[in-house]
């Protein structure tokens, strides 16, 4: 026996009203093969039962056993395999798919047994059904009759042992329906056809077996055996529109096309019938199961379905043409909230050195400077900490170049003290409006600069890594006293006149700077700067023009307007800080000759005279008192003597400026004597190196007439100490910007960082790098703020989408149950649904992509353009696409499973009633 069912029970358990037991306590076997129908009136069990033998729905008590294998442990996931294998189902209302041709609902029960759906095998089966040239038609184009051949073929295309038909006559005429089960008698002779019917006549006509059931029980069981049957001539009668078949005839293909021939040329509906003296010689007798034998052991195999993706994304699909407003609105706010998602990841993952390197590339940041502070802890348990700043060796620059690549060029500043010509390498005195009518010389908000920030060697192989060109005369050579000054100075020159102020410290006859004027960068070859001889004008390709805006005033100006003439301000003050457009080219021989025996201190000095008074001042680089002109040294009262350890002479524009204050300029012969008296037993704190040293001042020397950048002199003895010790003396370094971006990316990454686990940290020297310091912390408070948020949209995306797929499992829950009832997994459904949310998904990462990238670009433009910053806030690339990407997928995924496992779960009966 292929099929028995013991004790089965099944209780309907509505969620108002009293329980009903559709089965209670069946027990029927079932043969190999053969033509069973399950009569009975309404409500008597027959359907019930027919819906427990074929798995479509779950029994509560009693045993179902598939070919000599119980199903007491079976999971839905059993009973759909069990379907796919065993069981073609026939319905009433046929549960055809309509999105799919006749010959593609065959080949999806071919295709869901792994086998391979070709052409052949598809026109066999219609064949047998007489459906043959029809494989190509929708159903909406068959006739109700048509489309039951088509629910059959679709059985029987997977070779099912068991056909399992609920009332399939029961929305066919008389004659239609007397085809349909003949077509199953066929079948019946090797397989096991199990109809439910409510039609006695046909049943009484087709059957080998009746079962009847009533309230749940089994009231009658007959057979029809074929040894009842009487033999009769062979061959067919005609008479008016009834073909006669005698019984047990088998028809030939010569039969068949007499008898279409005879139909075709009756005007009127034609019917096939046994005689009646066949129906009235069929005995039905009670069946004898013990007749049937028992499946053999080990003979039982399920296969497991498998969709393929273009059954699954085509039936998908085809649910987004339901209710496409909705779609719409769907796809909308998935949009918004993926693209909110977006741009909540580029503040979730801000990360400084991507924004820093995004931001260089986008800036166009043509130089890379850098500094060096040191790590200090302070506090009582050394818990906190900040940078010192401190200068750069030759050392600190190879190491610069072995970490990123690039060569840097130290810049030296002497930093001497506040004295004329001093301090901050200022040049206003050669600016020759000074000395016209106009002697306010150039303005502090002005877009020209009237100082240096320090000197650089430079060469041929520096002009060439910096990306610099000359504009007019050479390079400084040897070491002579010759420099090149960039075209940016060189418009100060050409804009405000230049002044010869060397005569002026000199004694000049007049005593005042005769102004000239400068039409051109060569005309400036030869003119001298504190004693230096220019002989080079270098293009640093700074861009007046795109920062002269920034220093004119405007009364309508507004807000915005002045912040981003700020911005600009604060940007070019790094670029004249930081790069060469301020530098004092020199040759390496001559640079050499300036920091020799150098040591730049950069500390404050202090001290308390007898007088009680305090001074402050700040001192830089320091020479030995050897190389000073004896005739210039001034002593107290006037009297020279040896200078001893730790005794130091001082500039008199420095000893001035810490005594009183004060320019040299404004020096009289009375203050001189003044200063020493002050000056007199104070001790002053240096420091060279971690070592610190006490000096007081022995005597001063006069520099009024001549140019120095040294702010304090040593004894020898005291300098070899104190210069020993000292290798720094770089206030930056300099050099041109990477052009790849994994260059500045490298760059970024190392100034981001201490190095190694020294303390020490090479910060980088641009705007870029100085805003985002600014608001590192605020990103970085944003990024885990904007996280949760992206989170949230994600969520709403899947919530929203989930929502929609939802509506289109209810619309297509009666597919679903009839993919289930021909042996489709809850996986297969899933492939359904996620096609569909999947389409949805790709439509909403298309869209959202661009609108993204729209998006992102405006933020940046506002912050660029409006706020005058100059980070790239939002980064859009390859990171965000593939996540936009992945969230679409992962979304689409978990707003299919959500729906999809509640629709999976429910067993195939429901779904395909629509219960």
């Amino acid at each position: 026996r292929l099929l028995e069912v013991k004790n089965l029970t099944k209780i309907y358990r509505p969620k108002k009203g009293v329980p009903v037991k559709a089965l209670d306590n069946v027990s029927i076997k079932f043969p190999e093969k053969g033509m069973v129908f399950l009569l009975g009136k309404s409500g008597s069990g027959k359907s019930t039962l027919l819906n427990l033998l074929g798995g479509l729905d779950r029994y509560d008590g009693g045993e179902l056993i598939i070919n000599g294998v119980s199903s007491k442990s079976f999971g839905q996931k059993h009973f759909d395999s069990y379907r796919n294998t065993y069981v073609g189902f026939i319905f009433q209302e046929y549960n055809v798919l309509d999105e799919f041709s006749v010959g593609a609902n065959i080949g999806l029960a071919i295709e869901l047994q792994g086998r391979k759906a070709n052409e052949k095998d598809i026109n066999d089966i219609l064949d047998r059904v007489d459906l043959a040239g029809y494989g190509s038609r929708k159903p909406n184009e068959l006739s109700g009759g048509q489309k039951q051949r088509v629910a059959i073929a679709r059985a029987l295309v997977k070779n099912p042992r068991i056909i399992m038909a609920d009332e399939p006559t029961g929305a066919l005429d008389s004659v239609t329906g007397r085809q349909v089960l003949d077509t199953l008698k066929k079948l019946s002779s090797d397989k096991l056809v199990i109809v439910v019917s409510h039609d006695r006549d046909f049943a009484e006509r087709y059957a080998d077996r009746i079962i009847e059931l009533s309230d749940g029980h089994v009231s009658s069981d007959m057979e029809y055996l074929s040894d009842s049957v009487p033999e009769e001539a062979a061959g067919l009668s005609f008479d008016g529109n009834t073909v006669t078949v005698p019984a047990k005839y088998r028809l030939t293909q010569d039969d068949l096309e007499k008898i279409n021939a005879y139909i075709q040329a009756l005007e009127t509906e034609a019917s096939i019938s046994l005689p009646a003296a066949y129906r009235a010689a069929r005995k039905a007798t009670a069946t004898d199961e013990s007749r049937i034998v028992p499946a053999k052991a080990g003979d039982f195999k399920l296969i497991r379905s498998r969709l393929p993706m273009r059954f699954a994304y085509r039936i998908g699909v085809s649910s987004l043409k339901f209710k496409k407003v909705r779609l719409a609105f769907t796809i909308l706010l998935s949009c918004v909230a993926f693209v909110l998602f977006g741009l909540a990841d580029t503040f979730g993952s801000y990360d400084y050195v991507s924004t820093c390197t995004d931001s260089i590339v986008d800036s166009q940041i043509g130089y890379a400077s850098v500094e060096k502070s040191v790590k200090q802890y302070y506090g009582a348990d050394k818990d906190f900490f900040y940078f010192v700043p401190q200068l750069l060796s030759e050392d600190d620059l190879d190491d610069l170049f072995r970490e990123t690549g690039i060569r840097f060029n130290g810049v030296w500043s002497p930093l001497a003290g506040y004295g004329y010509y001093q301090g901050d390498l200022s040049f206003d005195d050669y600016i020759g409006q000074k000395y016209s009518d106009n002697p306010a010389g150039v303005s502090y908000d002005s877009v020209y600069s009237t100082s240096f920030s320090g000197y650089a060697a430079v060469d041929a192989g520096v002009l060439e890594d910096a990306g610099m060109s000359l504009t007019a005369g050479r390079l400084p050579e040897g070491d002579a006293d010759e420099i090149a000054i960039s075209l940016y100075l060189a418009q100060t020159f050409i804009n405000y006149g230049y002044a010869d102020a060397d005569p002026y410290l000199s004694g000049n006859a007049d005593g005042v700077p005769k102004p000239e004027a400068v039409s051109s960068p060569e005309e400036l070859i030869g003119r001298t700067v504190f004693g230096h001889r220019i002989v080079g004008i270098v293009d640093t390709h700074v861009d007046i023009d795109r920062y002269a805006p920034a220093y004119e005033t405007d009364p309508g100006d507004t807000a915005a307007d002045l912040l981003l003439k700020y911005a600009l301000q604060n940007e070019f003050s790094y670029i004249k800080s930081y790069s060469f457009s301020r530098v004092i080219m020199v040759s390496g021989d001559y640079m050499k000759a300036l920091t020799s025996d150098t040591a730049v201190l950069n500390c404050e000095v202090s001290g308390l005279n007898a007088d009680g008074y305090i001074m402050y001042g700040y001192l830089g680089s320091a020479g030995r008192i050897s190389e000073l002109d004896p005739e210039k040294l001034i002593f107290p009262d006037g009297e020279a003597a040896d200078f001893t350890r730790f005794e130091t002479v001082l500039p008199l524009s420095v000893a001035y400026d810490i005594a009183f204050s004060g320019s040299v300029s404004e020096l009289s012969p009375d203050d001189v004597d003044s200063i020493l008296s002050l000056l007199k037993d104070v001790e002053f704190e240096f420091s060279a190196g971690n070592t610190e040293y006490r000096f007081t001042v022995a005597a001063l020397y006069d520099d009024r007439d001549e140019i120095s950048p040294k702010s304090v002199f040593f004894s020898d003895g005291d300098a070899d100490a104190m210069f020993s010790s000292i290798s720094a003396k770089y206030s930056f370094a300099a050099a041109s910007m990477p052009e790849s971006e994994r260059d500045i990316r490298n760059l970024v990454r190392f100034t981001g960082e201490e190095y190694g686990d020294t303390g020490t940290k090479y910060s980088l020297c641009n705007p870029v790098a100085y805003e985002l310091e600014l608001l590192d912390s605020l990103f970085t408070t944003l990024s885990t703020v904007f996280l949760y948020i992206g989170i949230g949209f994600a969520v709403f995306a899947s919530l929203l989408l989930s929502n929609f797929i939802s509506a289109s499992i209810t619309h297509k829950k009666r597919e679903i149950g009839i993919l289930r009832a021909i042996g489709s997994r809850g996986n297969d459904v899933f492939r359904i649904f996620f096609s569909e949310s999947f389409t949805i998904a790709m439509i909403n990462f298309v869209l959202t992509v661009l609108g993204l990238f729209l998006i992102t670009e405006w933020i940046n433009g506002v912050i660029r353009n409006g706020a005058g910053l100059l980070i790239t806030v939002l980064g859009f690339g390859l990171r965000q696409i593939l996540l936009v990407l992945a969230i679409s997928i992962l979304v689409a995924a978990v707003a299919s499973f959500i729906p999809v496992k509640r629709i999976a779960s429910k067993k195939p009966i429901d779904a395909i009633r629509d219960r």
